[in-house]
Parts: structure tokens; sequence; C-alpha cells
């Protein structure tokens, strides 16, 4: 009898260890966790161009300001010309055919630096609500992240616990009960041995004959399903 109890506990401690790796083996190749890191890079990354164009665009405003600023100067410079001294006729007329110019390259690089401003406000707008959206993000990320490190902690614990149990049991059953055992146990999914609870064999179902259950419970031997060919163990004389 201790044989067949020691061989069903070291079946459950089997059980549970392949249970746990399928387990553990899922959380690891968690698509959803997987998909929402995709979707967190895509983001960074676009987050990460949208920062460049804002800088590329402040770039830009910082040499049409000074563009502005050098035009400015010109038509200053020849408008003091004109003014001051005593320039001939064909001087008067090339200063201000050169201030007209210049005022057009001015009116030109106003409304480019009121384009790039209004792009920068735009891009400023974009960035922020982008940045906000990220946090939110990297914050479900995280917290689905440390959720999934917590369940394979606790998982790789129970693991640890399953190994003990499996080492527990390992070399503590006859030779020959643990070779039919391995035998039914491969045509049965891994489970070779069964409990009988209320008559019934914990691995089809069938309730037991009076036969079956008195040979069980008195230890006769290696007593196995007349319908699924387990080997029957009674948990509850154990107990």
């Amino acid at each position: 009898m201790q044989d067949l109890a020691n061989l069903y506990y070291l079946q459950q401690a089997r059980l549970e260890k392949k249970k746990l790796e399928k387990q553990q083996k899922k959380l690891l190749e968690d698509e959803k966790l997987k998909n929402r890191k995709e979707e967190l890079d895509k983001l960074e990354e676009e987050h990460h161009q949208g920062r460049e164009n804002l800088n590329n665009l402040q770039r830009e405003l910082k040499k049409l300001e000074d563009m502005a600023a050098k035009l400015q100067r010109q038509r200053q410079d020849y408008e003091k010309r004109m003014y001051d001294g005593q320039p001939s006729s064909k001087e008067l007329e090339q200063l201000q055919k050169k201030i007209t110019h210049v005022q057009k390259e001015e009116v030109a690089a106003e409304e480019k630096l009121l384009q790039n401003m209004m792009e920068i406000d735009e891009e400023k707008e974009k960035e922020e609500k982008m940045a906000e959206k990220l946090k939110d993000l990297r914050q479900l990320y995280e917290e689905a992240r440390k959720e999934r490190e917590e369940k394979c902690a606790e998982i790789e614990r129970k693991l640890e616990e399953a190994e003990k149990q499996i080492n527990k049991y390992n070399g503590k059953i006859d030779e020959k009960l643990y070779k039919k055992y391995e035998s039914i146990a491969e045509k049965a999914g891994g489970v070779g041995i069964v409990d009988i609870k209320e008559g019934v064999c914990g691995g089809c179902q069938v309730t037991l004959s009076a036969v079956v259950m008195e040979k069980v419970k008195g230890g006769k031997g290696i007593v196995t399903c007349e319908s699924c060919g387990r080997i029957l163990f009674s948990l509850e004389d154990e107990v």
C-alpha cells in the first residue's frame, strides 16, 4: 500500500509540474502583453519622430527670424541712405528699387515665419497629446508586465515545490510496480494510477465492482480498473 501511495503522490507531483510548465509557457508567450509592447514601441517611435519634427521646425524658425532681421536692417540702411546726404536722382532710383525688392523679400519671409509658427503650434499640440497617450500606455504595460512577473515568480515557487515532491518519492517505489505504471501511463495521458471516490474509478468514472473494491481495500496486489486499465488506489484508506 505504501508503494501505491508513493506512486500516486509522485504522479500528482509530476502532473502538477506539467500543468505549471504549461502555465509558465503561456505567460511567457502572452500575446496580449507582446502586442501591447509592440504598440508602445511604435508610439514611442512616433513620439520621438514628432519631437524631431518640432526641433527641426524650431531651428527653421530661428533661421527665418534671423533672415527677417537681416532684411529689416538692409531696408533700414537703404532708407537711411535715401534721406541722409544728397544722393543723385540715379542713386535715389537705385535705392528705391533695392528697398522695393527687400520689402518683397520681407513680406515673403514674414509669411514663411507665420506659417512656421502655426506648424510649431500644431506640432506642440500633437506632441502633448501623444505624450499623454504614451504615459497612459506605459503605465498599462508596466502594470501588465509586473503582474506577469509576479505570476511567473509564483509559478517558479510552485515548480520548486513540485520538484521537491518528485525527488521525495523517486526511488521509493517497487521497480515492478513502477514499470507497470509507466506502461499504463504512457497509454493513458500520463495518468497511470487513480484514486477511488465513493466506489468510482477516478480515471474513467465507472462504478467499480464489490470484488474489485475488496481487493483494493485489502491491499491484495496491484489492482487495475476493468474499464480503463489504470491502477486503482484508495486515498481514503490512506487518510
